[in-house]
């Protein structure tokens, strides 16, 4: 399953930090306590020259942002002030808001009335603005964005929005309490055609492989290649029977037609983009109709194509009982690196063998990522599937466990796959866990009945 990630003010919301929790642990704090201007601008202030007023339009996300315009034509006492408690004098911090222009688009940058941060011109469009500093005081450390533009004009101004606060020397992506919790999946394009997204809370994970579990009525091949081994031939075909690990809605099967003379053969996935100094990790899953020694690989190649180095997993030898099994592989893309082709072969001594005319091999739910960890297998068609097929054609989204899952309305056909009908609704309720409440259902469900053409299934 994905990491549960959830966010919460650590008192009033709006008015106080908050945090994200990972799987239950605090793993990042927003110090600044209203962020995002939704309750007015609280535990802010404005020097002589500036005038700040709360707006309800234009904002970066929420219902308000901050608007500062100069009251007069100059750039001193210009600055827009939080005040923060409770830093640990020596350590680092980096502030950082989203910025964009009202008019004049001038000049800003923060400061902590020591040293003075990076300049950053505001446009019509929102941007980050960061700043690291050094806490220089525990009892009231005042970081202030000023515009510093020259004379400019009365009017001249900028909103601010979706403020963070945090230690560390680095901008993360913005957070605050009230942020969605829970996992949502996309297709970044076409659907089994395109890159693949995770997205958990403000992380995000992408499935670099454009058609990782083909499947369903219309799935194809596209983007698997093969080869045969010596003296072999084959051919590639997409099976969904039920079986798929890791709620894939189908598999590739590559059967021989023609019988290998040496033990070898690979299906392969190639023009990945990778990123140089960049640690990625593949991992397939993969069974075979006979015993079989398994490796999985990353190939590093050049502009050219050329390979550059090779990374390969342990040897897996699948012994003769046809069950699905994960590889997996990580390295780091070295120097003039720029695509990465993934394998999973077959490679001598073990339970390698000679593949025979009507023997195959089947491989689905493939996951090329950057991360130096082995990830659960996503698509962009997750999260959902009813007796392995996929529920839903589009982005769906996941709440934390013990939470009611929303799904599209499904449809059964004769293949035992689900499309949408807007004609029907699904719901599916929370478990029995005693804590799941939903406000916005105001109790909790204890019973929930699916129903789908010659189906209903009722779970309490």
């Amino acid at each position: 399953m994905a990491d549960v990630v959830e966010y919460a003010w650590t008192g009033t919301a709006n008015l106080s930090p908050s945090v994200q929790r990972v799987n239950g642990v605090v793993t990042r704090t927003n110090l600044v306590t209203n962020p995002g201007f939704e309750v007015g601008t609280a535990d802010w202030g404005a020097e002589a020259n500036v005038t700040v007023t709360r707006v309800t339009t234009g904002q970066a996300s929420g219902v308000g942002a901050a608007q500062v315009v100069k009251n007069v034509a100059t750039a001193s006492s210009t600055g827009f002030r939080y005040t923060k408690s409770g830093l640990t004098v020596g350590a680092t911090y980096t502030m950082s808001a989203s910025v964009k222009s009202v008019q004049g688009h001038p000049i800003v940058s923060w400061t902590n009335q020591s040293v003075q941060g990076p300049a950053f011109t505001t446009t019509d469009s929102w941007q980050r603005v960061t700043y690291t500093f050094v806490a220089t005081t525990a009892t009231g450390q005042n970081l202030f964005l000023i515009m510093n533009s020259g004379a400019g004009s009365s009017g001249d101004g900028y909103l601010i929005d979706e403020v963070l606060l945090e230690a560390g020397s680095t901008a993360g992506m913005y957070f605050d309490g009230s942020a969605v919790s829970g996992t949502t999946y996309a297709w970044k394009g076409t659907a089994n055609a395109s890159p693949s997204v995770q997205r958990v809370g403000t992380l995000t994970r992408t499935n670099l492989i454009t058609n990782p579990g083909p499947g369903g009525s219309g799935g194809t091949t596209t983007g698997w290649m093969q080869s045969a081994g010596t003296g072999g031939t084959t051919t590639l075909s997409v099976v969904h029977d039920g079986s798929e690990p890791a709620s894939a809605r189908g598999f590739v099967r590559v059967k021989w037609t023609t019988a290998q003379t040496a033990v070898g053969g690979s299906t392969y996935w190639t023009g990945l983009p990778v990123t140089v100094g960049t640690t990625y990790t593949f991992s397939g899953y993969v069974r075979y109709s006979q015993a079989q020694r398994l490796r999985a690989r990353i190939a590093w190649q050049d502009t050219t194509g050329t390979i550059i180095t090779t990374a390969d997993s342990a040897v897996f030898d699948q012994p003769p009982n046809y069950s699905w099994n994960r590889l997996s592989v990580t390295a780091t893309a070295p120097a003039n690196a720029v695509t990465a082709t993934v394998y999973i072969y077959i490679t001598t001594g073990g339970n390698g063998s000679l593949m025979a005319s009507g023997a195959f091999g089947d491989l689905t739910a493939w996951l090329f990522e950057a991360s130096s960890t082995l990830g659960d297998y996503f698509d962009g068609s997750f999260p959902w599937s009813l007796n392995g097929w996929t529920a839903n054609t589009g982005t769906t989204t996941s709440t934390q466990a013990g939470l009611p899952e929303l799904l599209a309305a499904t449809n059964g056909t004769t293949d035992g796959h689900s499309t949408a009908d807007t004609a029907l609704e699904l719901i599916a309720a929370a478990t029995s866990s005693s804590d799941a409440q939903v406000s916005a259902w105001g109790v909790k469900p204890r019973v929930f009945t699916i129903q789908l053409p010659n189906l209903e299934v009722t779970v309490a």
